[in-house]
């Protein structure tokens, strides 16, 4: 489905080129350093201003290389460059590690200024806690999914369709593997063969449970 998530500007921020993982005592070659700004910049300006992107970047860089050893980020960075996912341990330990810098910064994540809730640690601790997805990623993929949906079937059919999904998912998939996913169709424009794996099956099930036929 076309834009079934759609990405908090959170989210974009974490379209790199590069990763890492923990524990580093030991800087990162320049190359490489090279490499993960300008990957991280390309997408970072989608959302800031060249300025603030360049910040955010660095702050990026400079928690990732303290935390991350070099063999780990590079095994992350080819990770990425040949599956266009992004392997859930680098959501695990990046996404923590944005929204630190986005608070230093004092950048605000997206949705908090349009009526929608705001990403944040204590959201994302609360909804993991009580077995669901951050409130702003349920909403964008019921959007999306019942905006494809409706080509189907009845607006009443795709939004039971739709939820019966969304719980699948939640009690199946993480939220940084979920994420993860979100990130590389935005990214690539293709649903990564892993994620139609479990949603077609899922997707099946709900229509059975539901009575629909297409």
């Amino acid at each position: 489905m076309r834009n079934w998530i759609v990405v908090v500007g959170i989210i974009c921020l974490l379209a790199l080129a590069c990763n890492k993982k923990k524990g580093n005592t030991e800087a990162y070659p320049e190359a490489v350093r090279g490499s993960f700004m300008e990957g991280c910049m390309e997408e970072a300006v989608k959302t800031m201003s060249q300025d603030q992107s360049s910040q955010m970047c660095g702050c990026q860089l400079d928690a990732i290389e303290k935390k991350v050893k070099l063999g780990t980020f590079v095994k992350w960075s080819l990770a990425i460059e040949k599956t266009g996912e992004y392997p859930e341990e680098f959501m695990e330990v990046v996404l923590p590690l944005t929204f630190k810098c986005m608070k230093k910064m004092e950048i605000i994540p997206a949705g908090s200024g349009d009526g929608q809730p705001a990403i944040t640690p204590e959201s994302i601790a609360t909804a993991k806690s009580e077995g669901r997805y951050p409130a702003t990623v349920r909403d964008s993929f019921m959007e999306g999914c019942v905006e494809e949906g409706n080509k189907t079937f009845s607006s009443s059919q795709s939004r039971q369709l739709c939820s019966c999904q969304l719980g699948a998912l939640e009690d199946t998939v993480s939220m940084e593997k979920f994420l993860s996913w979100s990130l590389s169709i935005e990214k690539t424009g293709e649903v990564p063969q892993a994620f139609n794996d479990v949603v077609v099956p899922i997707t099946m099930k709900c229509m059975s449970k539901l009575g629909l036929q297409q």
